[in-house]
């Protein structure tokens, strides 16, 4: 059991680094760099207060 809870955790940033990186290469097509990072910076940052409370 343990050892798939591993596993689990190895993959779910694995997974959502690559749709983010995915993701963010075709925003970046349509919108100026400037506000996909604004945008991308602003998103990790609510995660990351989201995560601490």
């Amino acid at each position: 059991m343990c050892g798939m809870f591993t596993i689990i955790l190895a993959l779910t940033p694995a997974v959502l680094w690559g749709i983010s990186d995915f993701v963010g290469g075709l925003v970046a097509r349509r919108l100026s760099p400037v506000s996909v990072t604004a945008m991308s910076q602003s998103c990790g940052l609510a995660a990351t207060g989201a995560a601490c409370f």
